[in-house]
Protein backbone atom coordinates (compact mmCIF):
# COMPACT_ATOMS: atom_id res chain seq x y z
CA UNK A 1 0.00 0.00 0.00
CA UNK A 2 2.69 2.44 1.01
CA UNK A 3 4.62 1.39 -2.08
CA UNK A 4 1.80 2.19 -4.51
CA UNK A 5 1.27 5.47 -2.66
CA UNK A 6 4.94 6.34 -3.28
CA UNK A 7 4.57 5.46 -6.96
CA UNK A 8 1.50 7.65 -7.33
CA UNK A 9 3.13 10.55 -5.47
CA UNK A 10 6.22 10.25 -7.67
CA UNK A 11 4.10 10.16 -10.82
CA UNK A 12 2.02 13.11 -9.62
CA UNK A 13 5.16 15.09 -8.81
CA UNK A 14 6.73 14.26 -12.18
CA UNK A 15 3.58 15.35 -14.01
CA UNK A 16 3.35 18.63 -12.08
CA UNK A 17 7.05 19.31 -12.55
CA UNK A 18 6.57 19.11 -16.32
CA UNK A 19 4.12 21.99 -15.98
CA UNK A 20 6.54 23.93 -13.79
CA UNK A 21 5.05 23.13 -10.40
CA UNK A 22 7.02 21.92 -7.42
CA UNK A 23 5.10 20.00 -4.79
CA UNK A 24 6.13 18.86 -1.34
CA UNK A 25 5.85 15.06 -1.22
CA UNK A 26 4.85 15.12 2.44
CA UNK A 27 2.01 17.48 1.56
CA UNK A 28 0.76 15.17 -1.18
CA UNK A 29 1.14 12.21 1.17
CA UNK A 30 -1.03 13.98 3.73
CA UNK A 31 -3.66 14.79 1.11
CA UNK A 32 -3.54 11.20 -0.13
CA UNK A 33 -4.11 9.86 3.40
CA UNK A 34 -7.09 12.19 3.81
CA UNK A 35 -8.60 11.04 0.51
CA UNK A 36 -8.33 7.39 1.54
CA UNK A 37 -10.00 7.89 4.92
Amino acid sequence: MANSKKVIITFFNKTLNEFGFRVNEDYIGTLWDQVLQ
